[in-house]
């Protein structure tokens, strides 16, 4: 079964899963992702914050907690994570907007710091999202992200048969475009 941007998330099963294999002790995100975008980010404030595809908003939490920015505002397609994120995040100075990236309004000049971690990979028309990040940014402002290795999203041939990667095929390593994964 294929899903749409962040709809696998909205299905109990998957979500569970997603969140016991995201914040696990040994979880690459914790150990590399995370390292590498706050070491991206520098060390000042960051003003205010957009996260685009923020999932559950730890990252939000995280800065916020650290004093890393002054208000952070996630997005997220995903009615489950955008419930697990205003959690997260109460009695911060953050919010949520349940939202498909595409569709976010991205107010004119109003975010210092952009950020968006493995979620940009998904949507189809870069292009389009860009130019809307450009316009939300305060003069000066940074947008930070990061996608999947296209390697990991090469193919999936491998996995059809046994239901995991036995082999790590590399065919469709040059086509660009949004990707889509089983």
């Amino acid at each position: 079964m294929e899903f749409y941007g962040s709809e696998a998330y909205d299905k109990e099963q998957f979500f569970q899963a997603y969140l016991n294999r995201r914040h696990r002790k040994e979880s690459p995100n914790k150990l590399i992702e995370n390292p590498l975008l706050l070491d991206l980010l520098g060390t000042g404030n960051l003003g205010s914050v957009l996260d685009l595809g923020c999932g559950d908003a730890s990252m939000g939490k995280l800065l916020l907690d650290s004093n890393r920015c002054e208000s952070y505002t996630g997005a997220d397609g995903s009615a489950n994570m955008c419930r697990k994120a205003e959690v997260g995040l109460t009695g911060l100075n953050g919010n949520i907007c349940c939202s498909r990236l595409e569709d976010f309004p991205f107010p004119k000049e109003t975010f210092h710091t952009v950020i968006s971690q493995l979620a940009l990979h998904y949507i189809e028309n870069l292009d389009l999202l860009f130019q809307r990040v450009y316009r939300t940014l305060a003069p000066g402002g940074r947008f930070v992200f990061s996608v999947q290795h296209p390697l990991l999203t090469a193919s999936f041939k491998s996995s059809v048969t046994s239901g995991s990667r036995t082999d790590w095929i590399v065919d469709d390593y040059f086509i660009i475009g949004k990707r889509t994964e089983p």
